[in-house]
């Protein structure tokens, strides 16, 4: 550990030592918007599916507006998480209203979120 003002006199002085360092910040950014991203798509797939489980009866379209309000994300946003899921198998839709795969919605959970 350096105390503040040697590292600002290492900064100051080096020039590969402030780019790298830069490299180094810029590179940790990228991974934590990724990580931050990939999170925010994995709670929005599980609000959706808590959203199902909580109202059976509701359509795809009251489940999105709803999805919306509680997400702030675009309905046409939720409209495609709703699709993957669905893509996945573990959304399946009958007479426009959703329903799960218990299974398959078991499985995503242990894979990893």
């Amino acid at each position: 550990m350096i105390d503040d003002r040697t590292f600002q006199n290492l900064i100051r002085e080096s020039r590969e030592v402030a780019l790298a360092m830069l490299r180094e910040f810029a590179s940790r950014l990228k991974n934590s918007n990724a990580a931050l991203e990939e999170f925010t798509h994995r709670r929005t797939q599980m609000l959706i599916l808590l959203q199902i489980l909580d109202q059976p009866k509701a359509t795809v379209d009251e489940h999105i507006e709803q999805i919306s309000r509680l997400t702030r994300k675009e309905p046409s946003q939720i409209r495609n998480i709703f699709q993957e899921l669905s893509g996945q198998g573990i959304v399946r839709l009958r007479d426009n209203r959703p329903d799960i795969d218990r299974d398959k919605m078991w499985s995503m959970f242990d894979s990893g979120i």
